[in-house]
């Protein structure tokens, strides 16, 4: 094969590698020096002031969150931690299920609510851990009837969460 075939089946194969399809996006947030992938079919979504990252599947509207803080003690974290579930239970999540649970290299407590309104039934997750300093919620609201598909995918974002310490 001569070079002048050889050099357009390089460049196909190339910008197939890399076509937007199978990229994922590297996110990052300059003030926690953290980034995280994007999950494949999933778009970034503005979240509340308290997030790190959101991320949304659009065809079944559920969602995953991240919230990161820096610590001053270690005591802040169970203070940051039981706020938020407070908050949670107010906003009637039922049925807190709550057990020790690792992703990858990340062990920390995980619990399952269930939420029920106006015939929408969603499974939240809540994966919170330490690491580096910062206290780390990973939250995601799935239907119920898409658990057994999208549900790994919060293990995959808690996976690609990389904080650089410089």
């Amino acid at each position: 094969m001569t070079m002048a075939r050889i050099t357009p089946l390089i460049l196909l194969v190339t910008l197939l590698l890399v076509s937007p399809a199978m990229a994922q996006e590297v996110l990052q947030n300059e003030a926690l020096n953290t980034q995280v992938t994007q999950p494949d079919g999933w778009n970034t979504a503005t979240g509340s002031d308290r997030t790190t990252f959101t991320f949304r599947h659009p065809e079944s509207q559920s969602q995953i969150e991240i919230i990161g803080t820096q610590l001053i003690t270690a005591d802040v974290a169970d203070i940051f931690f039981g706020t938020f579930h407070e908050t949670v239970r107010g906003a009637e999540f039922l049925n807190p299920q709550e057990s020790e649970r690792s992703y990858g290299s990340r062990t920390g407590t995980e619990t399952i609510y269930a939420f029920s309104h106006s015939g929408v039934e969603l499974r939240i997750t809540v994966f919170q851990f330490v690491e580096n300093d910062i206290a780390w919620l990973v939250v995601s609201y799935i239907p119920v009837s898409d658990v057994e598909s999208l549900g790994p995918v919060l293990g995959q974002v808690i996976d690609s969460i990389v904080t650089n310490t410089d």
